[in-house]
């Protein structure tokens, strides 16, 4: 069977359609993901989120990273990164980690590169993002 024949297949159930569309996925975003998940010569990266990890990030902020991992923009270390950083503040913030946040731990991980990543630098990503929303209101 085809992968296109597959693909059709799947998405002929209305339920699975309208299940990811609550997640916010486009219905090419989600044909894109499942084209990816079914190449034989190319390995997918495919991660279960525990319950504590879906809470700490808006939706947004997750259809961001999950975007990203999947169109390559950052690598799955990256995206652990990410989820680590985002642990952490949401521990110290108490609420949810917001897309602006996560925007700024994925560009401050790029940047950094490879190196561990102090509290203090989670601390400045923070900081940038609460100037950058304040510069937005003003």
């Amino acid at each position: 069977m085809a992968i296109n024949e597959l693909r059709d297949l799947i998405f002929n159930d209305e339920q699975i359609e309208s299940d990811l569309e609550n997640l916010g996925f486009s219905k090419k975003e989600y044909k894109k993901i499942l084209e990816s998940l079914l190449q034989e010569d190319r390995q997918s990266y495919n991660r279960i989120l525990i319950t504590e990890e879906k809470n700490i990030l808006t939706k947004s902020a997750l259809r961001y990273l999950v975007k990203r991992v999947h169109s390559g923009a950052i690598t799955t270390i990256q995206f652990e990164k990410t989820m680590n950083i985002s642990i952490l503040l949401n521990r110290f913030l108490d609420k949810k980690i917001t897309i602006d946040i996560t925007k700024n731990i994925v560009n401050y991980i790029i940047l950094k590169g490879y190196k561990k990543i102090s509290v203090k630098e989670i601390l400045e990503i923070l900081l940038i993002s609460e100037n950058k929303n304040k510069l937005k209101t003003n």
